[in-house]
Parts: structure tokens; sequence; C-alpha cells
């Protein structure tokens, strides 16, 4: 399984097959003005199927990706080609989603390997229906940068809640972003941290298995 980290909380997950899953989608802004920076390099990645958490230009650009993809954007179960992929609605702040609407969470499996994707979580906590079904996980990407998404402590209380093999800390400042916390916060919190000298990892379904909840640090693209 290749694993490699496009920025922000885009990731492209490729099994023995070759088939390309991909995460949040964004899109760069061209908006003159705007108030925060992302900078992150423009999407240049294919896939065979887009996994699309909320409806916000940094997470929902599938029109970016090449490969003529299938996209899921609803709750429910899903199965496309070989991969099965559930959605489970969320919300992206803890008044229910009044503010900052709805977030899905997706898990689906490649490889025997169980991913789990929280988008933009922000609600005030994980309710126990949610976990339920999402569990069992081995890889959980999950965001630590606090502001709209869960911070480093709430990031860690999930890790604690869905128990992983290997977590990948997504949506965190960087030199491509100026809003959100650094993911040093988040990895002071945790055991084990792996640090790659690359935005790729190659793993095998056994070598996740081993791992007891080690939080995997890729490098930005370009970084």
């Amino acid at each position: 399984m290749r694993i490699k980290w496009l920025g922000h909380s885009c990731f492209q997950v490729t099994d023995a097959r070759g088939f390309r899953v991909l995460t949040d989608p964004y899109e760069v802004p061209r908006r003159p003005g705007m108030p925060l920076r992302f900078t992150y390099p423009p999407l240049d990645v294919a896939a065979d199927l887009v996994l699309v958490s909320h409806d916000h230009f940094d997470h929902n650009a599938v029109h970016a990706v090449r490969g003529d993809p299938a996209a899921l954007r609803e709750p429910g179960e899903h199965r496309v080609g070989d991969v099965t992929a559930r959605g489970v609605a969320g919300e992206h702040d803890p008044e229910g989603g009044r503010v900052r609407g709805r977030n899905l969470l997706w898990r689906w499996e490649q490889d025997g390997v169980s991913l789990c994707h929280l988008g933009d979580f922000g609600q005030a906590a994980l309710r126990p229906e949610q976990a339920d079904a999402l569990r069992p996980v081995d890889v959980l990407f999950v965001p630590v940068g606090g502001g709209p998404v869960a911070d480093a402590r709430g990031a860690k209380e999930l890790v604690g809640l869905l128990q992983p093999h290997l977590v990948f800390p997504m949506h965190y400042r960087t030199a491509f972003v100026d809003f959100g916390e650094p993911v040093e916060g988040f990895l002071r919190l945790m055991g084990t941290v792996r640090r790659e000298e690359a935005d790729v990892v190659e793993l095998t379904p056994e070598q996740i298995r081993v791992a007891r909840g080690d939080a995997v640090v890729l490098r930005p693209p370009g970084g």
C-alpha cells in the first residue's frame, strides 16, 4: 500500500492492484484579497475513487483530479470496483452543523486494510454510534490543527477512541497555509512518531497491523 500526502487533507492511497483512492482534493484559491493563505501546489494527481467530506474549496475539488474518478459525497454504504466505502454523517462544528455545515467521516478498505478519514471533524466529540460505524480502524487520517477542526488534544482523544495502528495527522499549519496550529502540539501527545523524509510512504498490511498507534508525519509536497 502506498500512501501519498498531497497537502492539507488530501491523500492518495494506492493498493497492490493499482486502485487509487483520493481524499478531499483541494483547489488553490485565486481570489484576490483572500484573508487566508493557501498555497499548496495545484493538484496534479489521478484517482479511481474520490471521497469528499464536505463542500468547501479545500476539500471538494473533484474537477481537479485526473482519471475520470467516481466521486462519493453522501453518507451510506458504497462500492466502487472492489473497494467498499462507508460515509458516516457528522458535523464541521460543535453546534450540530449549524455554523459550518455537515462533514462526512469516511471508512473504506483496500488490501484488507481499513482506513478512516475524518475530514474537517469539528464536533465536540465523536458520538458512540459514529465510532461503532467506523471501527475497526487500521489507518486513521485525523485533523489536528484546531480552529474549525479538532485541535491536538481533541485529535488525541479521537485516536484513543478509534485505536488505529497508524495515525496520519492532517489539516495543520505548514509553510503553505497560515491557519491552524503546527503539528508539533499533537506529536507531543503521541507515543511513537515516525517522520518520513518524503511525502509518500509504502507499507505492507503486515507492517500496518504490527504498529501500535504510531503517528506518521509525511513531508509536505515540495517541502
